[in-house]
């Protein structure tokens, strides 16, 4: 038998094992749906250019500013009809530089559209204080400072610009802002909100000093008053954290801590999660004897940053002042093991006087 032979046979076998079966009704392929795409709103690259360009054009490099101050090397400018002291408190440093830009290595004409384009962002972004950096001129044809000369012209001719000067002095003192508060009303982000805005205005802050956590708010009511107390101190140490400031507050002491010669952390007056999230804790403590002296036993009873467990005693401390000598102190075990022994002396002193008398007697 041939192949073909058996094939056809095969075939005729599996025919007939399929007479009378209905085919099976196998429907379309669906298409996937697509979402139509949006196209993209056409950018108008040839108007931004030329406006652009138009901007840089209108600015010349060669005006003369009338409201020049000049002392010795030293150029400053204010736009007439703001007061002269707008110059002293901005080479002080009264403002923060927010923003700063380097025209080292460009020629006139980059560093002009560079200056331009900065300025309108900073306009546009609320930048107040700026610094724009720029050669001495070694390097150039006469050894001259070319672009410093043309900055001058470039941002005299910019209504943004207010005053300028070749440098800013860190002459500012340091000083103190305080702030009175409502009690039992205020919450961690009103108090962020409020020195965000201090800084907005141009005020540099270093420090912030809580006086005290207690009396801030949670964000939501709880019926877990030391849960709230916890979020409170959390909402501080992330305020700090986020505006890159050092944050120092206070709170109370429970009873215990009222007659204490030294207080501890477990001795702080509500949520002990305050002292978990605090990075550093100072314990101040006073005898009768010690607030008729004006002195106080100071302890650093947590430190993320340094030793703790130190105890000083016996610091000047009262309403103006707090000396606290570094070079004599002791640990916690250590200040238990001193109070022990003058414990014993004392016994011993008044034993001593008991049996005199007696002897008198």
């Amino acid at each position: 038998m041939t192949a073909n032979e058996n094939d056809k046979n095969e075939n005729d076998l599996f025919r007939e094992a399929i007479k009378g079966a209905n085919p099976l009704k196998i429907s379309p392929k669906k298409k996937e749906y697509k979402a139509p795409q949006k196209k993209p709103k056409p950018v108008p690259l040839n108007f931004l250019r030329d406006e652009r360009q138009a901007l840089i054009d209108s600015i010349s490099d060669h005006y003369e500013p009338l409201h020049d101050i000049e002392n010795g090397e030293e150029l400053f400018y204010v736009k007439q009809g703001h007061s002269p002291d707008l110059l002293k408190k901005l080479r002080k440093g009264y403002w923060v530089v927010q923003k700063s830009i380097d025209l080292h290595g460009m020629i006139s004409a980059e560093a002009k559209a560079y200056v331009i384009q900065f300025i309108a962002e900073c306009k546009k972004n609320n930048v107040r204080c700026v610094r724009i950096v720029h050669g001495k001129g070694f390097n150039s044809k006469n050894k001259e400072p070319i672009l410093k000369n043309k900055l001058k012209h470039w941002l005299a001719q910019k209504e943004e610009v207010i005053a300028k000067v070749d440098e800013i002095r860190n002459q500012m003192p340091n000083k103190l802002v305080l702030k009175k508060l409502p009690s039992d009303t205020m919450t961690m982000n009103q108090i962020k909100n409020q020195i965000r805005k201090m800084i907005a205005d141009g005020t540099k802050i270093d420090l912030v000093l809580l006086d005290y956590i207690d009396c801030v708010v949670p964000e939501s009511s709880s019926k877990d008053e030391w849960k709230a107390e916890g979020s409170v101190m959390r909402g501080f140490e992330a305020m700090c954290h986020e505006l890159s400031l050092v944050g120092w507050t206070a709170t109370q002491g429970n009873r215990s801590s009222i007659s204490s010669e030294v207080v501890t952390t477990d001795q702080m007056g509500g949520s002990i999660k305050k002292a978990q999230v605090g990075h550093v804790i100072i314990s101040v403590a006073k005898t009768l004897q010690q607030k008729e002296m004006n002195l106080a036993t100071i302890a650093i009873t947590k430190s993320r940053i340094g030793k703790d467990g130190v105890v000083f005693e016996n610091c000047k401390f009262n309403n103006e002042l707090l000396e606290i000598d570094t070079e004599s102190s002791v640990t916690f075990l250590g200040f238990e093991e001193q109070q022990e022994e003058r414990k014993r002396d004392r016994v011993k002193e008044l034993l001593e006087k008991r049996k005199q008398r007696e002897q008198q007697g």
